[in-house]
């Protein structure tokens, strides 16, 4: 994804949690994008396409994606895309 924002340093979080069906968080995991455009020129930020998130516990129920805007400045996202895969190993 990218993102275009008008300040130096975008500080936000992809942020997934994983809850049970109660509603208990069972996982949670971040990506602080701040950490990773560490370098990168302009407004205009391209992200790296493919993160790698583990295997949710058993138990699991809701997963939920979102981004994080810790300073609440405007931005844009193009080309962005959420997409969610189970790997099924095919061990014999």
């Amino acid at each position: 994804m990218a993102i275009d924002c008008n300040v130096k340093t975008f500080v936000a979080w992809i942020v997934a949690t994983v809850n049970d069906s109660s509603g208990k968080n069972l996982q949670y995991e971040r990506i602080p994008l701040d950490w990773l455009e560490d370098g990168m020129e302009g407004t205009k930020k391209q992200f790296p396409e493919r993160y790698i998130s583990q295997q949710p516990p058993p138990g699991s129920d809701n997963l939920v994606t979102y981004l994080w805007n810790m300073d609440k400045v405007p931005f844009r996202i193009s080309n962005g895309k959420c997409s969610v895969f189970k790997v099924i190993p095919d061990w014999k």
